[in-house]
């Protein structure tokens, strides 16, 4: 079914006149996309983090200019390399092809704009794991971050439940 959705924003209106399934797998896209930029920017943040504790650069938002201007992929082998844990920098590179995986050939691998609903099963699927698994790459790399004194840093979550929860947290509590 095709439906045309207006949406207006002060005095521009804008629409959208897709199927529910395209109207669909684009909400999708797009929350994969800003759970790909909030990792990109915390894994930003966090080799800032180590950047200014364990190297020349006295200023945070130094150490943070430098490296907002980095692919992602020159971020995640600079972390790697600071990192203990081979199984988790492993999944940090892993990560970073499925991102652009994602980025650069998505729709192709499932042939849209002629995906069968199956597919947009099969692609929705995919991309909830996705957005899983950067969520908790990310809370694992910011663990280790914190609990091998690699950064001065903290980092929470809010559960299901709309609660803070402190994954880990080497500035306020020594664990």
């Amino acid at each position: 079914m095709r439906h045309k959705c207006i949406i207006a924003l002060g005095d521009q209106p804008y629409g959208i006149n897709y199927s529910d399934e395209d109207h669909l797998l684009f909400v999708f896209m797009g929350r994969t996309l800003t759970e790909i930029q909030v990792f990109e920017s915390m894994l930003c943040f966090t080799l800032s983090s180590i950047m200014k504790d364990c190297e020349a650069i006295t200023d945070f938002e130094e150490a943070m200019n430098s490296n907002t201007s980095k692919t992602l992929g020159q971020i995640a082998n600079i972390i790697k390399m600071h990192l203990k844990d081979d199984e988790l920098a492993g999944r940090l590179i892993d990560l970073k092809n499925k991102r652009n995986y994602f980025i650069h050939d998505f729709l192709r691998y499932y042939g849209w704009p002629m995906m069968g609903k199956d597919k947009y099963a099969q692609a929705l699927e995919e991309m909830e794991k996705l957005q899983l698994e950067l969520k908790d790459v990310y809370l694992q790399i910011g663990k280790h971050v914190a609990q091998n004194n690699l950064a001065k840093i903290g980092f929470a979550t809010i559960n299901k439940d709309g609660d803070i929860e402190i994954i880990a947290d080497n500035v306020f509590n020594k664990e």
